[in-house]
């Protein structure tokens, strides 16, 4: 329906137009309120009262803690997409044939979100952004590029899913079966062939690890505290399928490639990311004067 009507998804498209929609809504319905005393040059001032928000959108966490299913974060946020495609396909006919679908999802949206109001936002406190993170400052890329073959092996032609995440040794991550917390969600899926009797390789050097630094540091913004990356581990599986760990260690940081000898399709699977540390209420109400 994209297609014909000639709407835009990604990009700058539809896609991008609801995730800043939802986003902004988050970040509304977070805000707190306040004022306070303070000390300037020996007197006793009152501070404005101030909106900040509870949260930053690094810290919310979308997937389900179920597998199977989806959760209402992100069921809000996909009705919100196809109401908005919708929408705009309302406005490209002279017969509105997309208004009942429209409308349907318009009704999703209430119904999602109410479910949403009603769990609360899950956040974790110290966020550890996935590798080329879209909406993260400065995180590079993961492209096609970062993946290559040589020769080498005795395994068959097999076409494969790849991924990466950032690890974090220092503050919580011991194994793969003891996280702590400490595994970012994973970068796209990169899907690459790997030629009979080949090895397939990934570079992070285009990419831009998590520092462990503070950001957003202004008055009206407050400040994150971020976990570093110390090291990556490399996911691998047929196209369509699980994901496996190919490393038996982390990868330091300062190696930026590594090779998978042979691929393992056995052991320790391809997780979502971290997992809430909180399920935030959220707020309605109004400060009176």
């Amino acid at each position: 329906m994209a297609t014909t009507e000639g709407i835009t998804l990604d990009g700058d498209g539809i896609i991008r137009q609801a995730w800043e929609e939802c986003a902004g809504q988050l970040l509304r319905y977070m805000e707190a309120f306040g004022g306070g005393q303070y000390e300037q040059y020996g007197t006793a001032r009152w501070r404005p009262a101030s909106a900040r928000s509870r949260m930053f959108l690094s810290q919310i966490i979308t997937h389900s803690p179920h597998a199977s299913t989806r959760s209402p974060l992100e069921r809000w946020l996909a009705y919100a997409a196809l109401h908005l495609l919708y929408r705009s396909a309302s406005g490209r006919v002279d017969v509105d044939r997309y208004e009942a679908k429209r409308k349907r999802f318009e009704q999703d949206i209430k119904r999602q979100w109410h479910m949403l109001w009603t769990a609360g936002l899950p956040v974790v406190y110290e966020p550890l952004a996935c590798p080329g993170a879209t909406h993260e400052r400065d995180a590079g890329a993961w492209t096609s590029a970062a993946l290559t073959t040589n020769a080498g092996g005795t395994s068959p032609q097999r076409v494969v899913d790849v991924a990466i995440t950032w690890v974090d040794t220092t503050n919580g991550y011991v194994s793969p079966a003891a996280k702590g917390n400490g595994e970012s969600g994973p970068s796209p899926l990169l899907v690459i062939t790997i030629p009979v009797n080949s090895r397939v390789t990934a570079s992070i050097a285009a990419l831009t690890p998590p520092t462990g630094l503070s950001y957003a540091t202004s008055g009206a913004d407050g400040t994150l505290r971020t976990r570093k990356a110390t090291h990556w581990n490399v996911y691998l599986g047929l196209t369509g399928g699980t994901l496996y760990l190919q490393n038996a260690s982390p990868i330091a940081i300062a190696t930026t490639s590594y090779e998978v000898q042979t691929p393992s399709f056995s052991g320790y699977t391809l997780e979502p990311g971290q997992k809430p540390e909180a399920n935030l209420p959220f707020e309605a109400t109004l400060q009176r004067g």
